[in-house]
């Protein structure tokens, strides 16, 4: 019969940030510090252009941190004391469209948990609309690490004993009752 041209918007806004600061409190001890952060944005395909053939692209707001500490000590021409601490978090917070549901569309269906959300829908043979993320939805990892080892060197042979402890976190929402999705 005829044919559909669209285009499927792709914006996406990356930034990166490096901190580094090294200090000798003396010739024996000396500590530094490492900072990176990350931010990516994308923004979901509706708001840039909203028609419906656009809906199956989220957008993603993300931020990730790490940062590390380290002082050193020498004890000895041959023995060496090392401590290090370091942070890591990601935060994935998701963008959904947001227009109508399936219920809006007079669909006799339950749409209590995503009113705004269409879920995704397929024609065979033509195209996929629609998406099965809902507003709201977020993903966070943390993890939090410390280790602390002694390097003893004895003529051509080195020895390193230590200790580290590792926790991490993960903090998620995602819907249960996704919106329904349709073929």
């Amino acid at each position: 019969c005829g044919a559909i041209t669209y285009n499927t918007p792709s914006y996406e806004s990356d930034r990166q940030y490096v901190g580094k600061v090294d200090y000798q409190f003396s010739e024996k001890q000396s500590m530094f510090f490492r900072l990176l952060t990350t931010q990516q944005n994308i923004p979901n395909s509706f708001s840039i252009d909203p028609i419906l053939l656009n809906w199956s692209s989220t957008g993603l707001h993300q931020l990730a941190n790490s940062i590390a500490v380290g002082v050193t000590y020498v004890v000895s021409p041959n023995i060496v004391n090392s401590a290090r601490l370091a942070f890591n978090r990601t935060l994935n917070r998701y963008l959904a469209n947001l227009a109508f549901s399936h219920c809006t569309a007079g669909v006799n269906i339950w749409c209590g948990a995503n009113p705004e959300v269409i879920g995704a829908m397929s024609i065979t043979g033509l195209f996929t609309m629609g998406s099965t993320n809902s507003q709201g939805e977020y993903w966070t990892g943390t993890s939090y690490a410390f280790n602390d080892a002694v390097s003893w060197v004895k003529g051509a042979h080195q020895s390193t004993f230590g200790v580290g402890y590792l926790l991490g976190r993960v903090a998620e929402f995602l819907h249960f009752a996704r919106p329904p999705q349709l073929n």
